[in-house]
């Protein structure tokens, strides 16, 4: 018999591969609903959850590139700033 940690680690298998699909959170809970019944709403709350994480995970990439490209371009002065005042 599965255990209710087993049902959880289960479920929340489904809803990473669902919204790794690209499925909307509302499409997730229904579907999730269907099989497992009225007792999901911890299923969006993951959901919501992991959703969170793949955004905020998103952003810093974004930023980290941005941040990356922007140190690592050359600046458009080619005479150092000691020559240019003499």
């Amino acid at each position: 018999m599965a255990t209710s940690n087993d049902l959880l680690i289960k479920e929340r298998s489904v809803i990473e591969f669902l919204a790794a699909e690209g499925c909307s959170a509302a499409n997730i809970h229904a579907r999730m609903k269907t099989v497992y019944g009225e007792m999901c709403i911890i299923i969006i709350i993951i959901v919501v959850i992991v959703i969170v994480i793949i955004i905020i995970i998103i952003i810093i990439l974004i930023f980290t590139t941005i941040t990356a490209r922007s140190i690592n371009q050359p600046t458009n002065q080619s005479t150092p700033i000691h020559q240019s005042l003499s």
